[in-house]
């Protein structure tokens, strides 16, 4: 391409253009791929990242078109708001200030003045620690409380419950609607935050009723038909379990392991957390050992939470990593306690007494 040179295609490049719009992958490729290669370079140039020990330094995480800048300081901020300022006089493609919002995240250890940062002389709004924001497709507070996030999902799921009663639809439309208004805003990107167990019980709740009003069938209706597998002769329809499963893994597995980087080298010292903290040597230990913890003990580490959701739903995921390669062939502890562990619980129920028949009733949970 040769500018003003009338044998060469005329390219124009929109700003503003709707999602999805043919112009969209150019302006990511030539402009924000670049104003993210700006901002790394500014801040390898003047030491400016987020300081965190034991991880790669990075200054800026990026969902589309929606980018975030981490810095330890004001002065770090500043110099990289003036690196943006630089980028949009060369690329003349304007930075959305009504959606830029200055944050200060220490973790609650201690209090902080706001941040005092500016752009073209003029003062970026400061999100406060408990005030909502668009943060990377959450709705989420500075200080990283996701309740938002999680009450969008049900107030859309009761806004379809509303148009499910007494619908006018065929049952197989009035699931598709459902699936498409509900469970996709559930699955972007609510199924990767913490829901406790009482919260996935309420949500499993509506989602149930809602199937029901999909079929006209009153609220009494057994909810198993909906949800169990259709081997067994149920419809396996979507349950939230179902979606944090898939979601989980795979952000896991085409989000954070593809390419050697930072996002990788996190991803892989939180497994290693994980398998340090429930004594096992690999994953498939780790997915076994989830069988004996709760749901919401286990919510703090991605991977441990992944594959609790996995084992919930009876499947075990794969992932390949260099470390798994050559399996270790100690046995952990984990593994080796195992089976006395499991075995508690049962002796607990009977109150250690030998005359139960506990044999009998282990054949019959076994069987259900």
């Amino acid at each position: 391409m040769v500018p003003e040179d009338p044998k060469c295609a005329i390219i124009t490049f929109l700003t503003g253009v709707i999602q999805g719009g043919s112009s969209s992958p150019r302006i990511f490729t030539v402009f924000i791929n670049a104003l993210l290669e700006h901002l790394t370079y500014t801040g390898k140039a003047l030491g400016i990242s987020h300081g965190i020990e034991e991880t790669d330094q990075f200054n800026h995480v990026s969902f589309m078109d929606d980018i975030t800048e981490v810095e330890l300081d004001d002065l770090g901020s500043q110099i990289l708001m003036d690196a943006v300022q630089e980028f949009e006089l060369w690329s003349n493609t304007k930075l959305n200030m009504t959606k830029t919002v200055a944050m200060s995240i220490n973790g609650g250890s201690e209090e902080k003045d706001p941040p005092r940062v500016t752009y073209k002389q003029k003062q970026i709004k400061v999100c406060q620690a408990t005030e909502i924001c668009r943060h990377l497709g959450y709705c989420v507070t500075p200080n990283g409380d996701m309740t938002s996030t999680k009450g969008r999902v049900l107030e859309k799921t009761r806004e379809v419950l509303g148009l499910l009663t007494h619908h006018p639809l065929e049952i197989k439309t009035a699931k598709e609607l459902f699936q498409s208004m509900t469970v996709s805003v559930f699955r972007f990107s609510a199924a990767q935050v913490r829901w406790s167990q009482t919260e996935l019980d309420q949500l499993q709740s509506l989602w149930t009723r809602a199937y029901k009003l999909a079929e006209y069938l009153p609220n009494g209706t057994a909810s198993d038909i909906f949800v169990f597998p259709k081997k067994w002769g149920r419809e396996e329809l979507s349950t939230p379990i179902n979606i944090i499963a898939q979601e989980l893994c795979n952000n896991i597995r085409t989000g954070c392991l593809v390419h050697d980087d930072v996002t990788k080298s996190i991803t892989v010292q939180e497994l290693q957390r994980a398998k340090e903290e429930f004594m096992c040597h690999t994953t498939h230990e780790l997915y076994d050992e989830m069988e004996l913890w709760e749901w919401d003990e286990v919510q703090h580490n991605r991977w441990s939470r992944a594959l609790k959701a996995s084992h919930r739903v009876g499947v075990r995921p794969i992932w390949y990593l260099e470390e798994e390669e050559q399996e270790d062939k100690r046995l952990s502890w984990a593994t080796a306690t195992r089976s006395l562990r499991r075995l508690k619980p049962r002796i607990t129920k009977v109150g250690g007494k030998r005359d139960q028949p506990m044999e009998q009733e282990w054949q019959l949970e076994d069987a259900a």
